[in-house]
């Protein structure tokens, strides 16, 4: 009996090494191909390296919507507009850094909603610092037309050091959405299907649809307030 236990003993020995033998053999295989290390510990870390120092790539379509944005609008200077959602985004990080929202002309519902629920993750006592932030591209990703309103949609490449509370600084690759809007008939557009969500300029109210001509609340005037006029109406984290 007792030999019986011996040798049943030595096979799950010999089975747990020649297990554990196949699963590092496993993983040094895996490793080789995901990062062309054996070491998988080693690759993740050349990994994570990597990912923090290469820009987050961006769908670029300005080749194919750029013609169609200045025959629709000769005048508009698309440097000066990739330049604002820029600005844009930083005053964004600059909000959510103050767990404020910072006055950015006239700021859609939207863009306070997406500031909002970033101050919300954090708790009271919690910080964030967003520091050396640098664009690498501002891209066109889509231009859309209809009979009412014009939308031309950036991404935007965008690299920072990242410190939340007192802790060490990592360093972030990043990657923005921004949208502006041109309305040309107020009348063919539905706010519900255009996803527009306005605010009075003078006191933050809701502005419940486009051709209301004063403020419910504060009663002023905004009649033709987004007609004929570029606006940013969101701004997101892709």
């Amino acid at each position: 009996m007792g030999t019986i236990v011996l040798i049943i003993f030595i096979l799950s020995v010999f089975l747990f090494f020649y297990m554990f033998i196949f699963i590092v053999r496993r993983i040094r295989e895996f490793s080789k191909v995901a990062f062309g290390n054996a070491s998988l510990i080693q690759g993740i870390k050349e990994q994570q390296v990597k990912l923090a120092n290469e820009p987050r790539s961006v769908a670029g379509m300005d080749k194919i919507y750029l013609p169609q944005i200045v025959k629709d609008f000769p005048n508009l200077n698309i440097d000066e507009m990739k330049k604002l959602a820029e600005n844009s985004i930083l005053l964004c990080l600059q909000s959510i850094e103050n767990k404020q929202l910072s006055p950015m002309g006239m700021t859609s519902e939207k863009i306070s909603n997406f500031i909002k629920s970033r101050i919300a993750d954090l708790k009271n006592s919690e910080t964030v610092n967003y520091d050396s932030i640098k664009f690498h591209r501002t891209v066109i990703n889509q231009y859309i037309k209809n009979a009412g309103m014009c939308s031309i949609i950036f991404q935007s490449s965008v690299e920072y050091l990242y410190r939340k509370n007192n802790n060490a600084y990592k360093k972030i690759q990043d990657c923005f959405r921004t949208e502006f809007i041109y309305i040309i008939d107020d009348s063919k557009v539905s706010k519900t299907q255009s996803g527009i969500a306005l605010n009075c300029p003078n006191c933050g109210a809701p502005i419940k649809n486009l051709g209301v001509k004063v403020c419910s609340y504060c009663q002023t005037g905004v009649i033709d307030l987004v007609k004929h006029t570029w606006i940013l109406n969101d701004i997101s984290q892709i």
